[in-house]
């Protein structure tokens, strides 16, 4: 029982640390390199494994229904960049950009679902002892880490950025569905195929 207490409170404690740099300091990581952030989603993710073995990489085979999600999802990011279109929106970003599909399409979806449905389920899922939390609160605060910056845009933009918070917020409960039916690298691979459908749609 104190050594299940110390792990809870560890997790909260990581909990807040992340939310602290992640949200409140990105801006110090952003000065040190645009890369700062993501290193350091990397390590916290590393640190969490170790310290939290029990990580469901894989719950059970993948089905029938698992590939028809991972199709659903690859639509879904298609007809989302196709509905920015015809509302309107400027994108922040250019979809042209070889770095910014590199991070579209890979290092963006795999360090993403490493923090979401990995470092961040597994803290709260210690915390709670349920996943169903975990399932919540991680698309929540996914959804948020896609509209905390909007500091930083031009006002032309901030349409979108709203936008993006109600779509990411569909998508990390949608990844967070897989996540607690597949395991984790089921979320990975719809991740990947949304942003590669809203890649194919941009192009």
């Amino acid at each position: 029982m104190i050594k299940q207490r110390f792990f809870q409170a560890l997790a909260i404690g990581f909990v807040f640390l992340y939310c602290g740099v992640a949200f409140a300091g990105w801006f110090a990581l952003d000065s040190l390199s645009p890369y700062a952030e993501y290193g350091f989603e990397a390590v916290f993710g590393c640190i969490i494994l170790l310290i939290y073995r029990n990580w469901e990489w894989k719950k059970k085979s993948f089905t029938f229904g698992a590939g028809v999600a991972f199709f659903f999802a690859l639509a879904a990011g298609f007809a989302v960049f196709e509905a920015s279109g015809v509302l309107g929106y400027a994108l922040p970003f250019s979809v042209q950009d070889p770095e910014t599909v590199l991070f579209l399409l890979v290092l963006g979806p795999v360090l993403e679902e490493w923090i979401f449905r990995g470092a961040l389920w597994r803290l709260f899922e210690t915390i709670t002892g349920s996943p169903w939390p975990a399932f919540l609160v991680t698309a929540a605060i996914f959804s948020y880490s896609h509209y905390d910056l909007v500091s930083g845009l031009e006002p032309k933009y901030l349409p979108f950025m709203r936008y993006q918070a109600i779509y990411t917020l569909g998508l990390g409960l949608f990844c967070g569905g897989l996540r607690l039916q597949f395991g984790w690298s089921a979320a990975l691979i719809a991740h990947v195929a949304f942003n590669f459908g809203f890649w194919l749609a941009a192009i």
